[in-house]
């Protein structure tokens, strides 16, 4: 920090009398100027204490379910708020407390309604969250989850397993402002339930920005996330563009945000009944930050 500093007041003294420009960021690129960096993500040391909040927002999404009878298309809306207080066990295990959780969901055929947002079943929820074959995994650690939790619990689940697996192409290895690299998965044999397949995945390290003093990675990220089985028999995918902005110091992912095009295909039953499949194209948007609290 007193190195950065110590730059800024120079670089001003220095415009001032003599009308030369040093950058105040010694590790911050110009476009003229690639610097390289070390992008590798850190591990959290046991009881570091981390703040999440997260936003999802669904909006004009398409819901068609088609059987015999015939084709019923509607418009989904669908918005989740939830904060969350997390503390570091292991590398595979947190207890989280959630200080917030609030939807909104609207079924329509044109018009939308007015958004009309509700507490949402987790707040103030006790939770152990443990990792397991790379999704998150959430049980209450007070009661027992009935199915109205359990749905709420599993939303949770895969938006947790989401933000997780995007950065996780980022790699290891210093890069240059500029460069961009592609990240090739192994495919998982046989089709495990849930299971999240990352592919075409492709980042670019598109600059290295001073924030309040300190150097962040601005990595852009693409790809695509297909997901067998979710709930049950069926298939979806989230084709997603966004970013991620990595502070280098500790490397914590202060902000991640996501746009994309989130589908499913599945079987349903209609009432009365009849069989049929549900098909869903949801445009999504998802935005995360997270700051620590306590090391």
């Amino acid at each position: 920090m007193k190195r950065i500093r110590s730059a800024f007041f120079l670089s001003v003294l220095l415009t001032l009398h003599l009308g030369i420009l040093i950058p105040a960021c010694s590790f911050c690129a110009t476009p003229e100027r690639k610097v390289r960096v070390d992008i590798a993500p850190l591990p959290f040391r046991s009881g570091t204490m981390l703040l999440e909040e997260r936003v999802l927002k669904i909006n004009d999404g398409e819901n068609k379910v088609e059987s015999t009878k015939g084709i019923q298309s509607l418009a989904l809306r669908y918005q989740q708020r939830v904060n969350l207080s997390r503390r570091v066990q292991s590398a595979e295990n947190e207890d989280v407390m959630v200080e917030d959780h609030a939807e909104d969901m609207a079924i329509y055929f044109a018009t939308p309604p007015q958004i009309n947002e509700q507490p949402g079943i987790l707040a103030r929820q006790h939770l152990h969250a443990r990792k397991r074959l790379g999704l998150w995994l959430y049980e209450p650690q007070d009661r027992k989850p009935d199915n109205a939790l359990n749905a709420a619990l599993l939303k949770l689940s895969w938006m947790s397993s989401l933000l997780d697996v995007v950065p996780a192409g980022i790699g290891t290895q210093q890069r240059t402002t500029g460069e961009t690299w592609k990240t090739d998965f192994p495919v998982p044999r046989g089709r495990q339930k849930g299971t999240l397949i990352l592919s075409g995945y492709e980042c670019t390290l598109v600059a290295v920005e001073d924030v309040q003093g300190v150097p962040h990675a601005r990595i852009a990220v693409q790809g695509t996330l297909n997901v067998e089985q979710p709930t049950y028999a069926g298939a979806g995918s989230l084709a997603f563009t966004g970013h991620v902005l990595r502070r280098l110091k500790d490397r914590l992912d202060v902000e991640t945000k996501l746009s994309g095009s989130l589908s499913f295909t599945g079987p349903v039953t209609e009432v009365g009944g009849t069989p049929a499949t549900l098909k869903l194209k949801l445009p999504c948007e998802l935005h995360r930050t997270l700051r620590i609290k306590l090391r």
